[in-house]
């Protein structure tokens, strides 16, 4: 019976270890850093939706008004213009994406 308990605490222990090891970061797949400042932890809006339908968390962009970005349960994410919450005042035109 001593050896079962032993083997299972061993068990447990490598495994607890094995959660706080940088394995996931130096594959690549830990979190990305943040250059020397830390993100914006404050809480985001959240509609939750009936069953079958995703949930959809909405945050003004820090420094970017008036755009805010909604996410899905689905990890979809949306930029869009939300002035009044967000202290800015309405881009006109298209809104795009990217380097061009």
């Amino acid at each position: 019976m001593k050896k079962i308990a032993g083997g299972l605490m061993a068990a447990l222990l490598l495994f607890g270890v094995a959660g706080c090891s940088g394995y996931n970061d130096h594959r690549g797949k830990g979190d990305a850093p943040v250059a020397g400042r830390h993100g914006d932890d404050s809480p985001a809006d959240v509609v939750n939706m009936p069953d079958s339908f995703p949930n959809i968390s909405t945050k003004c962009l820090k420094g970017r008004a008036p755009w805010a970005a909604a996410v899905t349960t689905d990890r979809i994410l949306i930029r869009f213009q939300d002035p009044d919450p967000c202290g800015g005042k309405a881009v006109a035109g298209r809104v795009t994406e990217g380097n061009g």
